[in-house]
């Protein structure tokens, strides 16, 4: 069945519980797009700016210029966009933004250097620990334990930790700090590597982290580079995705759902 996007669109307003899917859709167009879309330098440009400048919080939201540049580059490029999509498979296109991705390092490198410890900051990698406990009493004295070396984390989770934790062994990662809940990112930030945090009391009990390990990325690598340039196309594709408005994408353009 081929749909137009305007079709799309509406059913993402009328049908809430097919939003994401209707919303996972139009990532994928204007990801593939991209190829096509950054022949446009000024509008490359202000993207990846804006890409990095959201992910470390310097600008709260995708910006209205981009929005409207990206709606007009859609409208002049639909009649290309159409031919790409009828003639090229789902691989190629794949194959297509793969390459795009590992390109703008070569263009950006600069200023992803100079946005460097903010990017680390964000990119890094942390495996940590957790344990979970029924009461407070029992909580503080299994720290006590851990600070006095009568026992390592890795035992005390196996020993002492309920549920998940326990089950799991109660570690985690490596994971990426924007992966991983504010609230527990402040916590980890501030407990020393290799000791246990202060007790943190939550509704299932009381818990208590442990940073085992904190790995930088490192920007002379291709294969780190190419992962962080991913995470930041498609993170603010996501966003623009959410904003864009329906009549840029022409109703013209189909895509195939079965």
């Amino acid at each position: 069945m081929r749909i137009s996007f305007n079709d799309l669109f509406i059913a993402k307003i009328l049908m809430p519980k097919q939003s994401k899917a209707c919303q996972y859709i139009v990532d994928r167009f204007l990801l593939y797009s991209l190829p096509l879309i950054f022949e446009n330098k000024e509008f490359k440009n202000l993207f990846i700016e804006e890409a990095i400048n959201n992910a470390i919080k310097e600008d709260s939201e995708i910006s209205s210029i981009l929005l409207t540049n990206l709606e007009i580059i859609l409208e002049n490029k639909i009649n290309d966009l159409i031919n790409m999509y009828e003639s090229i498979s789902i691989d190629e296109l794949e194959k297509n933004l793969e390459f795009e991705i590992r390109e703008l390092n070569r263009e950006f490198s600069s200023l992803l250097s100079s946005k460097y410890a903010s990017l680390a900051d964000i990119f890094s990698t942390i495996v940590f620990g957790s344990i979970l406990l029924p009461k407070k009493e029992l909580a503080i004295e299994v720290r006590e334990k851990i600070i006095k070396e009568e026992i390592c984390f890795n035992d005390a989770i196996d020993k002492y930790s309920i549920g998940v934790e326990g089950e799991s062994k109660g570690i985690i990662g490596p994971v990426m700090f924007n992966d991983i809940p504010d609230w527990l990112v402040t916590v980890l930030r501030k407990t020393t590597l290799n000791f246990p945090s202060q007790i943190l009391p939550l509704e299932i009990g009381f818990m208590m982290v442990q940073t085992f390990e904190v790995n930088y990325p490192d920007f002379s690598c291709e294969d780190e580079l190419k992962k962080i340039y991913r995470i930041l196309v498609e993170t603010t594709i996501s966003e623009i995705s959410k904003r864009i408005e329906f009549g840029a994408i022409s109703n013209k353009m189909e895509v195939c759902v079965s």
